[in-house]
């Protein structure tokens, strides 16, 4: 009896830490998965992080609110056209549509990492607060990947 509860009380606890596993989180009606981070190798540099957010809910939700211990300053950017130049810009909020995706990825929408405490290094992993205008707040586990990667890799 004893040894059926404990293998029934493991099975439970890898069916709810599954999704953290498999590099996905959820909050309200808000799943965030594809979570990683290049490699970084200068303490006081810059390093980003990238992420797709999907809304399952009826209601726009918005990313108001980004931090990390592993920097001083952590923005939300995009990239936008001036005058033929792509430059960073830093936006106050993040919109993900009912029931839409928003996909932060190199070149694009990303969270900056500015003023790093340490490298970022291959292999290692970081937490990243996201607070959301109605879903509330998720902690969330950012996996960095080589110097240079394009795109998330769930083996890395």
């Amino acid at each position: 009896m004893r040894v059926a509860r404990t293998f029934c009380l493991l099975v439970v606890c890898l069916l709810v830490s599954a999704p953290a596993l498999a590099g996905e989180m959820r909050v309200g009606d808000i799943v965030v998965e594809k979570i990683w981070a290049r490699a970084a190798f200068r303490a006081g540099g810059s390093g980003a992080a990238y992420l797709t957010l999907r809304n399952t809910g009826s209601k726009a939700d918005r990313v108001v609110d980004v931090s990390s211990a592993v920097a001083g300053l952590v923005q939300i950017h995009t990239h936008v056209n001036q005058s033929g130049v792509m430059v960073m810009r830093h936006v106050e909020a993040l919109e993900i549509p009912a029931g839409g995706t928003v996909v932060l990825k190199p070149g694009s929408d990303h969270v900056m990492l500015m003023g790093l405490k340490a490298p970022l290094k291959k292999g290692t992993r970081f937490e990243l607060s996201l607070t959301f205008d109605k879903s509330g707040t998720v902690v969330i586990p950012v996996q960095v990947q080589k110097a240079g990667a394009r795109s998330y890799k769930a083996t890395e």
